[in-house]
């Protein structure tokens, strides 16, 4: 998973228990940080350190060096995720990127003299959203997770999805933008998925191509998404989404997602305090008479 690292960065990593790492940071000039079974530490040669002293450290050359390898050797093939400020790698791993935004007119054009990267760990946990899908006794309901980044969002609709495709026999299109959720899907036998599309596009043609029972989709951020899924509710089609958020109520409260207000029967609160992807709260709107 990590040859595209120096050596000394690789066989600290090799040390660790692959199960409890979930980021990989490595920034200019200083040590390489790692969060390592819900704590942040530094990666030390032995494996991991609380001090920044026993930190191993990268230079801006070697974070150069990892990128151009994360890039299959063409950084032009990649320039418009790079564009976009993360890469997704083979395995679902998400590498966010840091550096100079190039301006051409008034857009992003370019992300040169990256300076750090954070390499996010997927994770595949069978029955993590049991204490969801437990209401979906009476059937598939629309579905907003809610939680801060990091807190096992993705983990847990990865989850959902391979649940109600195995359990349930429903077509799932995965609307995967950043190529994260689908990568360690195991049970995928009724799921199609589109990869790295943008919301609007991937609900307006997948609906309309693949004629999904349910979507499942992750980070729903600003207007043009909460219209995607606004829409693919109207027409029918279950939705399961992820938002970055304290609680699900206040997420729905904002002016820019208004339009969800009546759309999902199921809001859930993630509380990383407890572990990743542990479940704070959940609303049944149904149940409660919306």
């Amino acid at each position: 998973m990590f040859d595209f690292l120096p050596l000394k960065i690789k066989y600290p990593l090799s040390l660790l228990k692959s199960e409890d790492l979930y980021e990989i940071r490595l920034r200019a000039g200083r040590p390489v940080s790692v969060r390592y079974g819900m704590k942040n530490f530094f990666l030390s040669p032995e494996g991991v350190s609380a001090e920044n002293s026993r930190g191993v450290t990268v230079t801006e050359g070697e974070i150069a060096d990892a990128i151009l390898s994360f890039c299959e050797r063409s950084v032009y093939a990649y320039a418009d995720k790079i564009r976009g400020g993360f890469i997704t790698l083979a395995g679902g791993e998400r590498v966010g990127l840091c550096g100079e935004c190039v301006i051409e007119n008034g857009k992003i054009s370019n992300i040169k003299n990256i300076s750090s990267i954070n390499i996010r760990i997927p994770h595949a946990v069978k029955g993590c959203a049991d204490k969801i899908t437990e209401h979906f006794s009476g059937g598939i309901k629309n579905t907003l997770i809610v939680s801060p980044p990091g807190s096992g969002k993705t983990t847990i609709v990865r989850d959902i999805a391979e649940k109600i495709s195995s359990e349930y026999g429903a077509n799932v299109l995965v609307c995967d933008e950043r190529n994260e959720i689908f990568p360690l899907m195991s049970s995928a036998d009724t799921v199609d998925c589109i990869k790295y599309g943008r919301k609007k596009y991937a609900f307006e043609n997948g609906i309309r191509a693949m004629s999904p029972d349910v979507i499942v989709t992750d980070e729903i951020i600003g207007e043009e998404d909460a219209a995607a899924v606004y829409t693919a509710s109207e027409s029918g089609v279950k939705v399961i989404a992820t938002a970055h958020g304290s609680d699900a109520k206040k997420f729905l409260s904002r002016g820019e997602y208004a339009i969800l207000k009546g759309v999902f029967d199921l809001l859930v609160t993630l509380d990383e305090s407890r572990g990743k992807g542990t479940v704070k709260e959940i609303i049944n709107r149904e149940s409660n008479g919306r």
